[in-house]
This record gives structure tokens, sequence and C-alpha cells, in this order.
């Protein structure tokens, strides 16, 4: 691979475009290391933001266990109590129980991470606790995002897709500008996603083929007018050379 870019840039040089080549493989190789910088610096966001939200959930967990075991006991002592004075207080304060149980329970949004790649924090987390209100709704405890995502009615608007349980797609349209988050309900199943996925990949492909065989041609056309004008260079000398000649024929007669 080196040695054809050398052979390029010789060849480039020889006809007084060396700098340009250059100019070329410089723009190319920080083109390179700008994407690799973007997507490492958005790996490394998305896994603390993670680690910053499992222990955020560890706490609420255990502060959680902790009323849930202090109220049990409370309602133990004001059981005991009642009992000792009236059957039926007891069995009142029982039957109030057991009509309001615990509805919180703990969402898995570990894998909505990746929308922190174009969300702000504050943005991602209205995102979760609208995911968690959803999940609580539908009787689910996971979420994950899915890898298609696409532009909305403006360059600004970025829509999202996330599975909520096994089997339900909800829409995530966020705003870059105005950093408002919006979740809908979809029709959609997730191998439909996967196959929008798979067209727009396939899309993406072809634009890029395309693009190298328009590159291709064009830089083929440049190589055949620059030996074009090689030839004509030599053809040009050739006949300055056989005037000369002739002129010192004409001198010596």
């Amino acid at each position: 691979m080196f040695k054809k870019i050398r052979q390029r840039y010789w060849y480039k040089r020889d006809r007084g475009k060396g700098g340009n080549f250059v100019l070329l493989i410089i723009v190319m190789i920080v083109a390179f290391i700008s994407i690799v910088y973007v997507g490492t610096r958005s790996a490394i966001k998305s896994y603390y933001a993670y680690e910053e939200r499992k222990a955020e959930n560890n706490e609420t967990e255990e502060s959680r266990d902790n009323d849930v075991s202090g109220s049990e006991v409370s309602s133990e002592a004001v059981i005991a109590t009642e009992s000792s004075e009236d059957n039926y207080s007891n069995t009142e304060v029982q039957t109030e129980q057991t009509q309001n149980p615990v509805c919180e329970y703990e969402v898995d949004t570990s894998g909505m991470a990746t929308f922190l790649g174009y969300m702000s924090d504050q943005a991602y987390e209205t995102l979760i606790k609208l995911t968690e209100e959803k999940c609580r709704e539908l009787g689910v405890n996971t979420a994950k995002k899915l890898d298609f995502q696409k532009t909305g009615a403006t360059e600004f608007d970025i829509i999202g897709y996330f599975l909520v349980g096994n089997d339900k797609v909800c829409e995530c349209e966020y705003n870059l500008k105005s950093d408002v988050v919006i979740i809908a309900d979809t029709t959609y199943m997730e191998s439909d996603i996967r196959d929008m996925e798979a067209a727009k990949k396939k899309a993406e492909a072809d634009e890029l083929k395309k693009e190298q065989e328009e590159a291709k041609e064009a830089a083929e056309e440049e190589t055949e007018e620059d030996i074009e004008k090689d030839a004509t260079k030599k053809k040009g000398k050739k006949k300055g050379k056989k005037k000369s000649a002739s002129k010192k024929v004409d001198n010596t007669e």
C-alpha cells in the first residue's frame, strides 16, 4: 500500500502536483484521527454514564429496602397493638395494607446508554424517566436502544428506536437545538427496525461505491490527459530537433 502511495506521489511530483497530493494525504489522516477520536469519546462517555446510572440505581434500591423494612416493622407494631383491643380494627389494617402494594420496581435501562452518543445528560435523564414509566405501565423491566436512527422533519431532529420488554418498539424523537425529548408508541416490530437498518446500510454502501467509481474514472481521465500531454511534448521536441538539423545542413551547403 505504501509502495503504491509512493509511486503515486512520484508520478504527481514529476508533473508538478506533488504538493497537492501530500496535502490530500494529510487531510485524509486528520479525518481518520478525528473519526477515531469521536468514536472513542462517545464510547467512554456512554460507559461512565452507565456506571453513574448504575450507582444511582443501587443507592435508590438500598434506600427503598430500608423504607420498606421500616414500614413493615411499624405496621406489625400497629397490628399487634390493635389486635389486643379490637379484632375488627386489626382486619381493617390488614385489608388496607393488601390494597396498597408497592408498585415501584427496578427497571434495567443499561441498554439505553448509546443514546448519550448524541443526547445531552439532562435530555438522557428525561428519556430514562419516561422509559421507566413506560416499562412499569406495560409491566416489563428492561429497555434497550436499537441500532437504527434517522433524521426527522429538520436537520436538528433525530429519531431513534428502543425496545421495551421483548416485543414493544417505541420511538424517541430528540431535538438537538431545543434539547427536547418525546417518546411515542409505534406499530413496528424489532424485525422491521432491523430491515430499515439493513436498507440504510445498503444505500450508504451503494452511494460509497458510486463515489469510488466516479473518483476512479476521474483519476483515469486525468492520467490519460497527462499521458497525452507528455506525448505532445515529446512530438514537439522531436520536430524541433528535426528543424534544427535541417538548418544545420542548409548552412553547411
